[in-house]
């Protein structure tokens, strides 16, 4: 590939490898670089650009270079390399049996001075991106080598001197096959504009949660572009780690979210004639012991002609089209209704928790869900009337909304408002931190009624820096960290709600800050918001009984029996509420 730099420079790049007279190459496939400077007239000796540099040690097989230029002498080029190598007398990239290829960039300011200088490889794709040969030979080619990468990488420069690249990234079922789309842009470093230089571009990297704008939810093909359809017109889309019902803190769940900008579930057949209406939620999962380099999975909400919402679980797949395939969602599982949740009308929301085993892949590179993306889409089927065979099957669909993908960074197991009630025991109350906040509804322990502690589970060692109350009133009066858990103590008036912030949390992936909200209601013994007769109603029925996990919330007075003084401190409170 060839790029012109401001100035008329001319810049050229390509691989280049020791091969025997039958083709067999026995070196390293290397990265070349020329430049002219003279448009084209006469070309420097090709400079090889040294890959020994990188995070991952010597790039030894190096393949796709693409080159793109901005101001004088200021270049940039991408590819995929892998530190491995096909055996000497092979095909080389197309027998790269087990390598694993990634994205990186090297950048280069006097790109056309007597010795130009480069950058050493930086790693611009998030983790690895396919595994495995792939196909470089036209004619000859080994047929196991796969196509999924294509040549579908491409450099370009933005307006404000930042890298731009799209990629592939084949982690999936049959990665040998088929990849994804995507694409990574420069936020930081040095760039191609010296008026913009250095690079600081922001805005590209949300965890957990990504919005979206109303009104672009249309159906748009063969010529057609809608208006726009509120029931599939997706305004935000978020994940969670939750231990919350349905999901227990023995079997998590993965809770995703999305909310829509006016929630149905019947089609819209003015606008698209096809009447399965589906609303996805996909991530992939890098894995450095899969053979495919991992896993891309998904899960969708699901109404057919508007017919009761049904929850699927799986992976992709690929449904054969002409001499190529195209990328299908087909769900391998069904999950029980009450892990398949909606909310209808106005900014409603459809909410599916997946549990943990249900998703799981081995050798995960970190705790994350990378690239997890929110999508809406029209079938004519159902999208598992064709199951998947070995990741070939599924139906085709239309896509007609689709928010920015993020990465998802798991914060914590559960967070949970933790008491001892005398010999009876410690008992929890989980703190949600999506949706309804939990409610604390003792009085505080020892001397203070005003006292409380939470307790923060991790899923490996957590460190922080400090902890305060960022919303209501409140006061941290200490934290510890133990291993895997971090306990907050703190008094707070009752009767309110509050957020208690913890600061630069890290379990070596992330995941920074994180806040917990609690509600604060002594007496609210059925959780509903509010201190009236039925908490009292309640509280009696339960006089004279020991403690248990079934009914610890109306030993308000946390002493380990249930009786009048419960009574007596939940008439006292009678008539309080949360705001």
């Amino acid at each position: 590939t060839m790029a012109i730099d401001n100035a008329g420079n001319l810049y050229a790049v390509w691989e280049q490898a020791p091969i025997t007279t039958g083709s067999s190459i026995t070196g390293d496939v290397a990265l070349k670089f020329s430049y002219s400077t003279d448009q084209g007239r006469t070309w420097s000796a090709p400079l090889q650009i040294d890959t020994s540099g990188s995070p991952l040690g010597t790039l030894h097989t190096n393949v796709f270079a693409w080159i793109a230029a901005g101001d004088d002498g200021r270049v940039n080029i991408a590819w995929y390399g892998t530190p491995g190598a096909a055996a000497s007398g092979a095909h080389g990239p197309d027998d790269c049996n087990g390598c694993v290829w990634s994205l990186w960039l090297t950048q280069s300011l006097n790109a056309h001075s007597a010795v130009p200088t480069f950058t050493a490889p930086i790693l611009a794709s998030e983790h690895a991106v396919h595994v495995g040969p792939v196909q470089t030979l036209i004619g000859g080619q080994q047929m196991a080598a796969s196509r999924a990468l294509g040549d579908f990488l491409q450099l370009r420069t933005g307006a404000r001197g930042e890298a731009q690249v799209s990629y592939s990234d084949s982690n999936n079922i049959i990665g040998s096959a088929a990849s994804k789309g995507m694409y990574v842009r420069q936020n930081g470093g040095p760039g191609l504009f010296t008026s913009t230089s250095p690079v600081n571009v922001s805005g590209l990297a949300p965890f957990s949660a990504a919005t979206d704008p109303a009104g672009d939810g249309k159906y748009e093909a063969n010529g057609t572009s809608s208006t726009n359809m509120p029931q599939l017109d997706i305004l935000n889309s978020s994940v969670a780690l939750v231990t919350e019902a349905p999901c227990s803190a023995g079997a998590p769940c993965y809770k995703v979210v999305m909310q829509l900008n006016n929630l149905t579930l019947a089609p819209t057949t003015a606008q698209d004639p096809d009447t399965d209406l589906v609303w996805s939620t996909q991530w992939l999962v890098p894995s450095t012991t899969d053979p495919n380099g991992g896993k891309n999975f998904h899960v969708y909400a699901e109404s057919n002609n508007g017919a009761a919402l049904q929850c699927f679980v799986g992976e992709n797949a690929l449904a054969l089209l002409g001499g190529g395939g195209a990328t299908t969602y087909p769900g391998n599982t069904q999950l029980p209704a009450g892990n398949c949740q909606s909310i209808l009308g106005p900014n409603g929301t459809i909410t599916i928790y997946v549990p943990l085993s249900m998703v799981n892949e081995p050798g995960a590179v970190d705790s994350r869900l990378h690239e997890v993306t929110a999508s809406t889409m029209t079938l004519q089927q159902p999208a598992n009337t064709v199951p998947s065979v070995g990741g070939i099957g599924g139906s085709f669909f239309n896509l007609i909304d689709v928010v920015q993908g993020y990465t998802f960074v798991p914060s914590f197991a559960g967070a949970v408002s933790r008491k001892v009630h005398g010999a009876a025991g410690t008992f929890d109350i989980p703190l949600p931190t999506s949706g309804t906040p939990g409610i604390e509804c003792r009085i505080g322990q020892g001397a203070n009624a005003d006292a409380h502690k939470v307790v923060i589970s991790f899923f490996s060692p957590v460190t922080f820096t400090s902890a305060v109350v960022t919303s209501g009133t409140g006061t941290v009066t200490g934290t510890s960290v133990s291993g895997n858990q971090l306990t907050i103590d703190f008094t707070a008036p009752n009767a309110q709600t509050i957020a208690l912030k913890l600061f630069d949390v890290s379990t070596g992936t992330g995941p920074g800050d994180i806040s917990i909200p609690i509600s604060l209601l002594v007496g609210d013994t059925n959780n509903n918001g509010a201190v009236n007769a039925s908490d009292i109603s309640e509280t009696k029925a339960q006089t004279g009984t020991a403690t248990t996990s079934s009914n610890f919330r109306n030993d308000v007075t946390v002493n380990g029996v249930i009786n009048s003084s419960d009574i007596a401190l939940v008439k006292s409170k009678s008539g309080t509420g949360l705001p």
